[in-house]
């Protein structure tokens, strides 16, 4: 079972996420530096990423 201060944490990165989802014409989006920002990457690196090992990430995921 988790404890107090971990469930804490856990809402808090909830909340980081869902604070830089926008929806944009019905559509659900990030900007790819929120990503780049949450995983401590630099964006180009993050982009050249999804663009190299499409099967790792999501389907749908635009660059």
């Amino acid at each position: 079972m988790a404890n107090k201060k971990e469930e804490q944490k856990v809402l808090i990165a909830e909340r980081k996420i869902l604070n830089r989802v926008h929806v944009i014409r019905g559509v659900k989006a990030m900007l790819d530096s929120d990503p780049a920002e949450l995983y401590c990457v630099e964006t180009g690196r993050l982009n050249e990423h999804v663009k190299l090992n499409p099967k790792r990430f999501p389907e749908g995921l635009h660059v």
